[in-house]
């Protein structure tokens, strides 16, 4: 009877576990069977003013973005994907009078 080293049967295990690990991404991990149905563009500004704090605060937000709708082959889910960027900076009168900015 022959035997097998512990290195050839770890090389063998790592190679049985490498070819799982891509059969099983293969599988499931591939990239959703949808059809786009709507693809948006967007950005805006605004700007806000609140005194909650007994301070009145200033702000100015930026914002822009893409959404995109997909269908599924069956018609059955809609999947949106929403990539975005916002930016909200708010300012104190008082301080910028104070620091004398």
């Amino acid at each position: 009877m022959r035997r097998i080293s512990a290195a050839r049967k770890s090389r063998f295990n790592m190679l049985v576990l490498g070819l799982a690990t891509m059969a099983a991404l293969g599988f499931w991990g591939g990239p959703a069977a949808a059809t786009v149905i709507e693809q948006a563009h967007y950005s805006g500004t605004d700007s806000y003013s609140f005194d909650d704090c007994g301070f009145t605060l200033d702000g100015e937000s930026t914002f822009y973005g893409q959404a995109l709708l997909r269908v599924d082959k069956g018609g059955e889910a809609f999947l949106v994907k929403d990539t975005y960027w916002y930016r909200d900076v708010p300012f104190c009168e008082i301080a910028a009078e104070l620091t004398g900015a």
